[in-house]
């Protein structure tokens, strides 16, 4: 029986690539119906398929292919044949590079952190607030944030458009602003476009059957951990509705990094905040980091090890001497010991000055860390409750948090609203307040913490006490 179908590609990504980039090699995932069954070819002068790879599912194809320094700006036929003829033709295109990747400079100790949730500090166009048949970040729930992705190549609409985003990097970039992109690598959405026809039967952890983790973080450094826990905590799923990538998996592992780099390359990012560090695979965790560092030299990168102990947190930065040899990339931590220390030290009424203490001893413990000055130092985030609220709503406590993360060694962050005495007031550590609408984000808010209309004397005083500070 002759072969009916006609090959239509679905997904194509990354969705282009650039000449010039340190790494020659880029690995293409290609999905379409039955185009695991075809043989591409591309006829492009400088750019070359190294090799073919199928999957389990027969929809899906990896093409590894390699992008020499003779290769110029362009678009491409990618041609799909079977039994001699040509199925179908996917143009794909490679752009000129903005600057050599070494040029892009990262966050650091002279910058200041602003962490904001974009859908709660404005709304910049009222108009895209529902969008019909939306399929981007549409999960049932806990997905606004983007930690339940559902593709890695898509601007959610509500926020607009990758041009939008593009024109959002380019302002900010002019006006001395980097941005920080924060993503998360091990796990995505139920609801990803994969999800019903997925490359491989490994693709996710626990693919046939849901498991969720235990959370025990100490499992990555503990000699004494059993490999049942060690499997649950790495491969286990983050959330029922949050699949765990297999980044054992080495089209899954590249997948993501490539996915990193183009992120980087197409808005020029200033860095990425990695959620979940350490929940993913360790070996694709040094070579994500380690790619990312050698294609642009002077990035940076944070990850949340959200552990008290910094034996746990200094694990993961780069150049630390670890007991098994463990070295990724990875330039930046979140210093999570001290900001506990600080909450310690400012609510502990105590004369023998025991709160001081906890203060001193846990700055004490820089020690463990291959590099205390590109430490990124907090008093709170989005995840907890607001520092206001931690100090028990007391202005001045406040302010001596702030003017401590200001001004001691590593790279300041504050959460957006701080700066106007944002708390969480009504319950405790409940997402939805401490990611409240950032006053004069909306219309018809009747106050706003842009202008200063409508904010009370001592909102008035702490915004400008941070102004200051910074």
């Amino acid at each position: 029986m002759p072969w009916m179908i006609q090959a239509q590609i679905s997904h194509v990504e990354p969705l282009n690539w650039w000449v010039g980039m340190k790494n020659p090699e880029v690995q293409l995932l290609i999905n379409g119906s039955k185009v695991g069954e075809t043989s591409p070819s591309i006829a492009y002068p400088g750019v070359s398929i190294k090799k073919v790879y199928t999957a389990d599912s027969k929809n899906y194809l990896f093409l590894d292919v390699v992008i020499s320094k003779k290769a110029k700006p362009g678009t491409f036929d990618i041609q799909f044949k079977k039994d001699g003829k040509i199925i179908y033709t996917y143009p794909y295109t490679l752009l000129p590079r903005q600057q050599d990747g070494s040029q892009l400079k990262g966050f650091d100790a002279s910058d200041v952190v602003y962490l904001i949730v974009p859908d709660r500090f404005a709304n910049g166009d009222s108009k895209n607030d529902v969008v019909e048949g939306m399929l981007e970040n549409n999960m049932s729930a806990y997905s606004y944030h983007g930690y339940a992705v559902t593709d890695h190549y898509k601007v959610d609409p509500r926020f607009g458009t990758l041009d939008d985003y593009k024109e959002l990097a380019q302002k900010a970039r002019k006006k001395g602003i980097k941005l920080i992109f924060d993503e998360v690598l091990n796990h995505t959405g139920s609801n990803y476009w994969w999800m019903k026809d997925l490359p491989f039967k490994n693709w996710f952890n626990f693919q046939d059957s849901l498991v969720l983790t235990n959370h025990r973080r100490t499992v990555n450094m503990d000699l004494y951990a059993a490999d049942f826990d060690k499997n649950l905590w790495e491969r286990g799923w983050f959330d029922k509705t949050m699949c765990d990538m297999n980044g054992e998996n080495p089209f899954m592992a590249k997948y993501l990094i490539q996915s990193s780099i183009w992120w980087i390359e197409t808005l020029q990012l200033g860095g990425i905040r990695q959620d979940t560090y350490g929940y993913s695979d360790k070996t694709m965790l040094k070579n994500w980091s380690c790619s990312i560092l050698d294609e642009y030299s002077n990035f940076n990168l944070v990850g949340e090890e959200w552990s008290v102990n910094p034996l746990i947190t200094s694990y993961w930065q780069r150049g630390k001497k670890n007991h098994d040899g463990y070295d990724g990339c990875l330039p930046t931590v979140m210093d999570f010991p001290l900001q506990s220390a600080l909450v310690e030290f400012l609510t502990t009424k105590d004369l023998a000055g025991n709160g001081m203490s906890s203060l001193y001893e846990a700055l004490a413990n820089d020690f463990v860390y291959a590099n205390p000055n590109n430490i990124l130092v907090l008093g709170d985030n989005h995840d907890m409750d607001r520092i206001f609220m931690q100090l028990n709503q007391d202005v001045d406590l406040t302010k001596m948090a702030l003017t401590y993360l200001l001004t001691i060694r590593g790279i300041p962050q504050i959460y957006y609203g701080t700066e106007i005495l944002m708390d969480n007031t009504g319950h405790h550590k409940v997402d939805g307040l401490i990611r409240s609408d950032f006053p004069g984000g909306w219309s018809e808010d009747a106050a706003n913490a842009f202008t200063g209309k409508g904010l009370t004397p001592e909102q008035l005083n702490a915004q400008m006490f941070l102004k200051q500070l910074c």
